[in-house]
């Protein structure tokens, strides 16, 4: 497979598990009874800690592309995670 693509398609994957993260970290961490949205948490303040958190799930899948052996998924997750620093520094 092209390595741009490999790249692309580990981003997509990073972006995906970040996506599940955030989810989980809304889910477990805040009433849910309340419907928690992205607008609800940017408005509470706590958007940047929420991305953060559901980040950190981005880790197992690094490693895990690694140990599968393929690189260039894992460097796409490493630059989603990136993409994904740069918008909670700037949130």
């Amino acid at each position: 497979m092209n390595r741009y693509k490999e790249l692309f398609f580990g981003c997509l994957a990073g972006l995906a598990t970040a996506a599940v993260g955030i989810a989980l970290v809304l889910f477990f961490m805040t009433d849910f009874h309340q419907h928690y949205n992205l607008k609800i948490t940017k408005a509470e303040g706590i958007l940047g800690k929420t991305i953060t958190l559901g980040t950190l799930l981005n880790l197992a899948t690094f490693f895990w592309f690694l140990n599968k052996k393929k690189d260039f998924w894992a460097y796409g997750v490493l630059i989603a995670t990136c993409l994904l620093t740069l918008l909670t520094l700037f949130v």
